[in-house]
């Protein structure tokens, strides 16, 4: 029997379909990502790193490319039983990769700023700037956009004047960490807290 090829494209696709199905059978997002890698490496027999090489150049040719759907998104969103118009997927495509970009420049500049000489910048002044950059990169992954809004519903007469949302029709990270107590069932509450 003939050895599958393996292609770039193959792994990414094996590799979603395993993240999806442990996301969707309640498996949060970091251990999703983990047994998809080590699954699709599995599968192939190849070393994990390679796994996530391939991955990652496939999801950017996918992205230059136009290629992409909710599938392709970083993070699942929850959907709460809606359904995502096609037009908000490219929307939240685009505010996770500005907020990744975002991320990975402030972390080579804390780099960068460590490897600065001590003589040329006092440590009290490295530190200082070093802590008020992993600050702004906390404050960007409290802005990664997780979820359709689950006050306004996507309704299009709702959604223009929601206070949530902003009539952006999704929230983030730190919005579904801020849900009050008693704002919706057990369930629901759980599954923001998890995000």
């Amino acid at each position: 029997m003939a050895k599958e090829e393996v292609t770039q494209s193959k792994v990414y696709k094996h590799w979603m379909e395993v993240y999806h199905k442990s996301r969707r059978g309640g498996m949060n997002d970091v251990p999703a990502k983990g047994q998809a890698t080590r699954d699709t490496a599995n599968h192939f027999g190849l070393p994990e790193r390679d796994v996530r090489v391939m991955k990652q150049s496939e999801r950017r040719k996918l992205q230059r490319n136009g290629k992409f759907d909710h599938k392709e998104l970083r993070i699942d969103l929850e959907y709460w039983g809606m359904v995502c118009p096609a037009t908000l997927i490219p929307q939240i495509a685009e505010q996770q990769q500005a907020i990744e970009g975002a991320i990975r420049d402030m972390t080579q500049a804390r780099k960068r700023l460590s490897n600065l000489q001590a003589n040329n910048v006092p440590n009290w002044v490295r530190a200082g700037v070093k802590e008020g950059i992993s600050a702004l990169i906390s404050e960007l992954k409290g802005c990664y956009p997780v979820a359709l809004c689950p006050w306004c519903k996507l309704d299009s007469e709702k959604r223009d004047a929601c206070s949530v949302c902003e009539g952006r029709g999704f929230i983030s990270r730190a919005t579904a960490h801020s849900v009050p107590n008693g704002v919706f069932d057990d369930r629901t509450t759980d599954t923001l807290r998890e995000l």
